[in-house]
C-alpha cells in the first residue's frame, strides 16, 4: 500500500512539472536576478552579487547598494530554496557545454537564464502540488484526492504565477502546503504541530506577509495543540534567528530593503483595492479562480458540522486569508505591476484550496437530495472549468502578459483594471484581422476595408 501511494505521488509530480515545465509564457520582470543570487550562495556562500558587476540590464532598480554590495531588493528566499537544485545544475553542461555558473557569469539575464529559472519555478510548484494530495488523502479517497490536486495545481495561481518565475509566490506556495499537511496530520502524529512552524518560519523569510501565517497558526496551536505550542516556537525561532541574522549581517536590515520601504495605509485607493484584489477582471482572484467559491461554501460546512468550532483548522486557515487579504489591499500598488491575475492574493492558495477539502468529503455538495447533489456537481465541474480555462490561458499565451502594456501601461492607467471589455485571460482570443485590437476578444471579425475594432490598422 505504501508503495503504491509513493507511486501516486510519483505521478502527480511528474505530471505537473510536466506540465508546468512546458507551458510557454515566463516572468521576465522581478524575478530576473534570482538565478543569479542562487548560484551566489551555492559558489560563495553569500547572497550578494558583485560577482556579476560587469553585467548590464535595463533594470538595475532591481538591486541595491548595501554595506558595500549589490543585493536584489527582493529576500534571499525564493533564491535560497533553489540554490540546492542550481547546485545540482552545475554537473550538468548548459548552453554549448558550459556550466550553469560560467553561463551566468558572462550572460546578462537572457532566454536561457529565464528558461533554467522557469524549470526550477515549475520543480518546486509541482512539489506543493504532492504536499497538497498528501494532506487531501488524510482524509479523501484516492479518486476525490486526485481531483483535489488537480485543482489546486489547474485552477489556482500555482500554475500561471508561481511556476513561471522564481518570484517570491512559488516558494511559499510550498512552504504553506508543508505547514498545511503537518497540522492536517497532527490529529493523529500531535508533535507535527510544532514541526509546522519550521517551513511557515522559512517562508517568512521568502515573503514577510508570511507573518500572518506564523501568528494565525501560533493561535490555533495554542488552542488546539497546548503542549506543543512551545516546540513549535523553538521550531520557528531555528530557522528565523538564524536567518533574520544573516540579513542583518549582510545588509544591515532585518528585512529585506524593499519590504522596509512598503507602508500600509488606509486610503482612498484601499476599498477598490479590496474589490479589486477580489473582482478585477485583470486580478480578481473569483475571476481567474472562481472555484473558490466552493472554498466558502466548505468552510461553512466544515463549521457547520464541527462541534468544537474553535479547533477547527478550516478556521485558521479563513482568518489567514481574510488578513492577508486586507493586508495586500493597504498597497497603494495594489495591482502587483506586470503580472497575469491575482498574484499578491496567491500566496494564500494553499488555505483556500484547503477549505474546498470539506466540500468534497460528503456524498454531495448541498443535501442528501439527489437534484441537489447534481446541481452541485454540476456547479462545480462549471466552476473548475473556468479556472482551469483562465490559468491555461495565462500560462501559455503570452498575449495575456502583453496586456499589462498594450493598449497603455497598466501601472500608468489603473483604470484598465476594472476594463471588462479587455477580460485579461482572454487576450488573443481574436478573429482573423484583428489581432492587434486590445477588446479584440469581444470583436467581431472587420469586414474588407474596415478598420480593425479597437482602432488599430494593421501596417504594410
Amino acid at each position: 500500500m505504501k508503495k503504491i501511494a509513493a507511486l501516486i505521488a510519483v505521478a502527480v509530480f511528474g505530471v505537473t512539472f510536466a506540465i508546468y515545465s512546458l507551458s510557454m509564457v515566463v516572468a521576465r520582470t522581478d524575478t530576473i536576478w534570482s538565478l543569479y543570487v542562487a548560484e551566489s550562495i551555492v559558489q560563495t556562500g553569500n547572497a550578494d552579487l558583485d560577482e556579476y558587476v560587469r553585467l548590464k540590464y535595463p533594470y538595475d532598480y532591481r538591486i541595491e547598494i548595501a554595506n558595500g554590495h549589490r543585493f536584489s531588493i527582493f529576500p534571499v528566499g525564493a533564491p535560497l530554496m533553489a540554490a540546492p537544485l542550481v547546485g545540482l545544475l552545475e554537473f550538468f553542461p548548459i548552453a554549448a557545454g558550459g556550466r550553469l555558473s560560467d553561463y551566468l557569469a558572462s550572460h546578462q539575464p537572457d532566454e536561457v537564464v529565464f528558461q533554467i529559472e522557469k524549470t526550477i519555478a515549475s520543480f518546486l510548484a509541482a512539489l506543493s502540488c504532492v504536499f497538497m494530495y498528501a494532506t487531501a488523502r488524510q482524509r479523501l479517497p484516492i479518486a476525490k484526492s486526485l481531483l483535489f490536486a488537480g485543482i489546486f495545481a489547474f485552477a489556482s495561481a500555482n500554475w500561471s504565477i508561481a511556476s513561471r518565475a522564481l518570484w517570491q509566490h512559488g516558494p511559499t506556495i510550498l512552504c504553506l502546503s508543508i505547514a498545511l499537511y503537518l497540522l492536517s496530520s497532527a490529529r493523529q502524529n500531535p508533535a507535527r504541530a510544532a514541526l509546522a512552524g519550521l517551513p511557515l518560519a522559512y517562508s517568512f523569510i521568502v515573503r514577510p506577509t508570511n507573518a500572518i501565517s506564523i501568528a494565525v497558526v501560533a493561535a490555533y496551536i495554542l488552542v488546539s495543540y497546548r503542549r506543543f505550542f512551545g516546540g513549535y516556537v523553538l521550531c520557528v525561532a531555528i530557522v528565523l534567528v538564524p536567518l533574520v541574522a544573516f540579513n542583518y549581517a549582510s545588509m544591515g536590515a532585518l528585512i529585506t530593503p524593499l519590504y522596509g520601504r512598503h507602508t500600509l495605509g488606509i486610503t482612498p485607493s484601499y476599498p477598490p483595492a479590496l474589490a479589486g484584489n477580489l473582482f478585477s477582471p485583470a486580478r480578481g482572484l473569483f475571476v481567474f479562480s472562481p472555484i473558490f467559491a466552493v472554498s466558502v461554501f466548505g468552510l461553512f460546512r466544515a463549521l457547520r458540522r464541527s462541534s468544537a468550532r474553535l479547533h477547527d483548522l478550516n478556521l485558521y486557515a479563513a482568518a489567514i486569508v481574510l488578513i492577508h487579504w486586507l493586508a495586500i489591499s493597504a498597497f497603494a500598488h495594489w495591482w502587483g505591476g506586470w503580472t497575469v491575475g491575482p498574484r499578491y492574493m496567491s500566496d494564500v492558495v494553499p488555505y483556500l484550496a484547503f477549505m474546498i477539502l470539506p466540500a468534497l468529503d460528503s456524498p454531495g455538495f448541498a443535501g442528501q437530495k439527489v437534484v441537489a447533489r447534481q446541481a452541485g456537481r454540476l456547479a462545480f465541474a462549471i466552476l473548475a472549468a473556468i479556472s482551469i480555462f483562465a490559468h491555461f490561458r495565462s500560462a501559455t499565451d503570452l498575449r495575456t502578459s502583453e496586456w499589462n502594456a498594450i493598449p497603455v501601461d497598466v501601472d500608468r492607467d489603473p483604470r484598465r483594471l476594472w476594463d471588462w471589455s479587455d477580460l485579461q485571460f482572454l487576450r488573443g482570443l481574436c478573429p482573423a484581422g484583428s489581432m492587434e485590437a486590445p477588446r479584440c476578444w469581444l470583436a467581431p471579425a472587420p469586414r474588407a476595408g474596415e478598420e480593425p475594432a479597437g482602432g488599430v490598422r494593421r501596417e504594410g
